[in-house]
């Protein structure tokens, strides 16, 4: 873990990631990663002066400017790079197919830490392709989902069952049915 940060707390590293690799369901040394023994390197430093200069505070903070409330104090904070765009597609403005794509991965790994389906590994991914006309959702073409799985699975059994268990996950439903 690596990055730069500001504050007065002390936080111990080495005991969140190993929560939080926990948590993820790499628990054992059988799925190719073992939170409990894992080793975490650290190199967290505090943040440059001259970007807590640039960040720190608002522009008209600092040339003292300000005319409105306390909050045009906050500058910048740390920066970030970010993609995309927000659409009405959805509830949460997404765009359809990462967002039926996103429930889907939460509905594997609910069903791995819930027992539905054991053989199942925390690595996983999904994809949706939704064909769109005149820049609406118009049909789901395409549903991938790719996961990391026991040895003990049996690839040419198991798809179908995996597959009716995914199938009846709302967000499948609903657009099944609105499209």
């Amino acid at each position: 873990m690596l990055g730069e940060i500001t504050t007065n707390a002390f936080v111990n590293f080495d005991d969140l990631v190993r929560k939080v690799v926990l948590e993820i369901g790499y628990d054992s040394s059988d799925k190719g990663f073992d939170g409990k023994t894992c080793g975490v390197l650290s190199a967290i430093a505090s943040q440059s002066a001259d970007i807590a200069l640039g960040v720190d505070h608002a522009m008209e903070d600092k040339s003292g400017e300000m005319k409105d409330s306390d909050i045009e104090h906050v500058g910048a904070g740390d920066q970030g790079m970010m993609f995309g765009f927000a659409c009405n597609e959805t509830p949460t403005l997404m765009p359809m197919p990462i967002y039926m794509a996103h429930k889907l991965a939460r509905q594997l790994s609910e069903m791995r830490k819930n027992g539905t389906m054991p053989w199942l590994r925390p690595d996983g991914k999904s994809q949706v392709t939704v064909e769109y006309s005149h820049g609406k959702p118009r049909r789901i073409d395409t549903v991938l989902i790719s996961t990391q799985h026991a040895p003990t699975f049996h690839t040419r059994r198991s798809p179908s069952r995996s597959w009716n268990i995914l199938s009846t996950h709302p967000c499948l439903k609903t657009w099944w049915t609105r499209i």
